[in-house]
Protein backbone atom coordinates (compact mmCIF):
# COMPACT_ATOMS: atom_id res chain seq x y z
CA UNK A 1 0.00 0.00 0.00
CA UNK A 2 1.52 3.23 -0.90
CA UNK A 3 0.72 6.74 0.81
CA UNK A 4 -1.44 7.48 -1.79
CA UNK A 5 -3.56 4.94 -1.31
CA UNK A 6 -3.19 5.17 2.82
CA UNK A 7 -4.24 8.83 2.80
CA UNK A 8 -7.13 7.59 -0.11
CA UNK A 9 -6.17 9.95 -3.01
CA UNK A 10 -5.37 9.31 -6.36
CA UNK A 11 -1.75 8.94 -7.30
CA UNK A 12 -0.59 12.24 -8.60
CA UNK A 13 1.67 15.61 -7.60
CA UNK A 14 -1.24 17.72 -7.06
CA UNK A 15 -3.57 16.55 -4.13
CA UNK A 16 -5.82 18.35 -2.04
CA UNK A 17 -4.25 19.09 1.01
CA UNK A 18 -7.58 19.02 3.44
CA UNK A 19 -8.88 16.23 2.21
CA UNK A 20 -5.32 13.97 3.31
CA UNK A 21 -6.18 16.45 6.98
CA UNK A 22 -9.22 15.11 7.22
CA UNK A 23 -8.79 10.85 5.97
CA UNK A 24 -5.25 11.76 8.20
CA UNK A 25 -7.20 12.46 11.59
CA UNK A 26 -9.56 10.57 10.90
CA UNK A 27 -7.53 7.33 10.72
CA UNK A 28 -5.41 8.56 13.30
CA UNK A 29 -8.15 8.08 16.00
CA UNK A 30 -9.09 5.09 15.13
CA UNK A 31 -5.18 3.88 15.07
CA UNK A 32 -4.30 6.02 18.47
CA UNK A 33 -3.79 3.26 20.88
CA UNK A 34 -5.06 5.43 23.59
CA UNK A 35 -8.77 4.87 21.52
CA UNK A 36 -9.00 1.00 22.10
CA UNK A 37 -10.53 0.74 18.61
CA UNK A 38 -8.04 -1.06 16.16
CA UNK A 39 -8.80 -0.87 12.42
CA UNK A 40 -9.04 -4.23 10.67
CA UNK A 41 -6.63 -3.19 8.13
CA UNK A 42 -2.77 -4.10 8.86
CA UNK A 43 -2.11 0.07 8.67
CA UNK A 44 -0.06 0.92 11.41
CA UNK A 45 -0.28 4.55 13.26
CA UNK A 46 3.19 5.14 12.61
CA UNK A 47 2.87 4.19 8.86
CA UNK A 48 0.16 6.87 8.50
CA UNK A 49 2.20 9.48 10.34
CA UNK A 50 5.23 9.12 7.40
CA UNK A 51 2.40 9.24 4.56
CA UNK A 52 0.63 12.26 5.80
CA UNK A 53 4.70 13.79 6.74
CA UNK A 54 5.61 13.06 3.26
CA UNK A 55 2.27 14.02 1.06
CA UNK A 56 2.08 17.18 2.55
CA UNK A 57 5.74 18.56 2.02
CA UNK A 58 5.93 19.24 -1.83
CA UNK A 59 9.80 18.52 -2.20
CA UNK A 60 9.17 14.99 -0.40
CA UNK A 61 5.75 14.42 -2.14
CA UNK A 62 7.56 14.96 -5.80
CA UNK A 63 10.39 12.71 -4.28
CA UNK A 64 7.76 9.85 -3.47
CA UNK A 65 5.76 10.87 -6.69
CA UNK A 66 8.79 9.65 -8.68
CA UNK A 67 9.50 6.73 -7.21
CA UNK A 68 6.11 5.26 -7.46
CA UNK A 69 6.96 6.18 -11.50
CA UNK A 70 9.70 4.20 -11.41
CA UNK A 71 12.26 6.84 -11.65
CA UNK A 72 14.73 6.93 -9.32
CA UNK A 73 14.78 10.69 -8.18
CA UNK A 74 18.85 10.32 -7.00
CA UNK A 75 19.97 9.88 -10.66
CA UNK A 76 21.72 12.72 -12.02
CA UNK A 77 19.91 14.59 -14.64
CA UNK A 78 21.88 16.49 -16.76
CA UNK A 79 19.76 19.47 -17.93
CA UNK A 80 19.71 23.26 -18.89
CA UNK A 81 19.82 23.25 -15.11
CA UNK A 82 23.72 23.08 -14.91
CA UNK A 83 24.43 26.75 -15.76
CA UNK A 84 21.60 28.00 -13.71
CA UNK A 85 23.46 26.13 -10.99
CA UNK A 86 27.00 27.29 -11.81
CA UNK A 87 25.67 31.17 -12.04
CA UNK A 88 24.13 30.50 -8.60
CA UNK A 89 27.33 29.12 -6.92
CA UNK A 90 29.24 31.42 -8.73
CA UNK A 91 26.71 34.40 -6.70
CA UNK A 92 27.17 33.00 -3.93
CA UNK A 93 30.83 32.81 -3.66
CA UNK A 94 30.99 36.50 -4.64
CA UNK A 95 28.49 37.61 -1.71
CA UNK A 96 30.28 40.13 0.27
CA UNK A 97 27.58 41.68 3.01
CA UNK A 98 24.08 40.59 4.86
CA UNK A 99 22.20 42.60 2.62
CA UNK A 100 23.39 40.60 -0.91
CA UNK A 101 22.98 37.67 1.42
CA UNK A 102 19.44 38.29 2.62
CA UNK A 103 19.12 39.38 -1.55
CA UNK A 104 20.28 36.09 -2.74
CA UNK A 105 18.03 34.16 -0.26
CA UNK A 106 15.01 36.52 -0.88
CA UNK A 107 15.73 34.80 -4.99
CA UNK A 108 16.34 31.55 -4.15
CA UNK A 109 12.91 31.21 -1.94
CA UNK A 110 11.17 32.80 -4.63
CA UNK A 111 12.71 30.26 -7.20
CA UNK A 112 11.97 27.30 -4.84
CA UNK A 113 8.24 28.70 -5.12
CA UNK A 114 8.31 28.95 -8.90
CA UNK A 115 9.82 25.73 -9.44
CA UNK A 116 7.59 23.84 -7.03
CA UNK A 117 4.20 25.70 -8.94
CA UNK A 118 5.93 24.07 -12.13
CA UNK A 119 5.85 20.41 -10.65
CA UNK A 120 1.83 20.65 -10.13
CA UNK A 121 1.86 21.49 -14.50
CA UNK A 122 4.23 18.80 -15.20
CA UNK A 123 2.91 15.59 -14.01
CA UNK A 124 2.06 13.81 -16.72
CA UNK A 125 6.02 15.02 -18.29
CA UNK A 126 7.80 13.33 -15.89
CA UNK A 127 11.05 13.89 -17.50
CA UNK A 128 10.23 17.41 -17.82
CA UNK A 129 9.01 16.97 -13.93
CA UNK A 130 12.69 15.05 -12.84
CA UNK A 131 14.48 18.18 -14.29
CA UNK A 132 12.69 20.52 -12.39
CA UNK A 133 12.64 18.37 -9.35
CA UNK A 134 16.58 18.07 -9.90
CA UNK A 135 16.90 21.63 -9.81
CA UNK A 136 14.60 21.75 -6.55
CA UNK A 137 16.15 19.34 -4.80
CA UNK A 138 19.36 22.02 -5.88
CA UNK A 139 17.97 25.12 -4.45
CA UNK A 140 16.43 23.38 -0.88
CA UNK A 141 20.10 22.40 -0.33
CA UNK A 142 21.46 25.27 -0.94
CA UNK A 143 18.77 26.90 1.04
CA UNK A 144 20.17 24.51 4.03
CA UNK A 145 23.51 25.45 3.66
CA UNK A 146 22.79 29.63 3.75
CA UNK A 147 20.15 29.58 6.58
CA UNK A 148 20.54 25.73 8.16
CA UNK A 149 18.26 27.36 11.28
CA UNK A 150 15.86 29.29 9.85
CA UNK A 151 15.27 27.25 7.12
CA UNK A 152 14.47 23.64 8.50
CA UNK A 153 14.42 21.82 5.09
CA UNK A 154 11.07 22.32 3.70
Amino acid sequence: MNYFEILEIPLSYEIDEQRITEVYLKKQRILHPDMGEKSSDDLDISLLNEAYRVLRNPILRAEYFLKLQGIDPDAIVISESASEILSLREQYESINSEVEIEKFTKHLLERKGDLIDSLYKLENNLEEFNKKFTMLRFIVSFLDRIMPDAYGGN
